[in-house]
């Protein structure tokens, strides 16, 4: 045969942002913890949050950042360090077997405010 058979599918996309899903499962679970759901209390729904508007020429990107202090560069889950050069822990000694958190906006802040955008 070479006429190609045409397939329905399903997709399942996020309300918030253009993430779209084959699984519906999963994409609940996306919606719980999208940055863009201010329902999540994420640091993009945040009035705190200062996004990176660096040109994308530039070759240096300025961080996304956070005037409530909130750190987004990753780190230590204990003490919010960011770990060495070349390694995957924190520097120090006693965190070695401690939580790296990933750099980037958050969800579920204690801090978070409405935007007024």
């Amino acid at each position: 045969m070479t006429t190609p058979i045409a397939v329905q599918v399903t997709r399942y996309r996020c309300p918030f942002c253009p993430r779209s899903l084959s699984s519906k499962t999963r994409m609940v679970e996306h919606i719980g913890k999208c940055w863009n759901n201010p329902a999540a209390r994420g640091c993009k729904t945040c009035r705190h949050f200062m996004p990176d508007e660096s040109e994308p020429d530039v070759g240096y990107v300025e961080p996304e950042q956070c005037a409530a202090d909130v750190g987004l560069s990753g780190g230590c889950a204990v003490c919010g360090l960011p770990p060495e050069p070349g390694q995957h822990h924190c520097p120090d000694p006693n965190h070695w077997l401690a939580e790296m958190t990933m750099p980037g906006p958050i969800i579920g802040c204690d801090l978070w405010e409405a935007s007024d955008a």
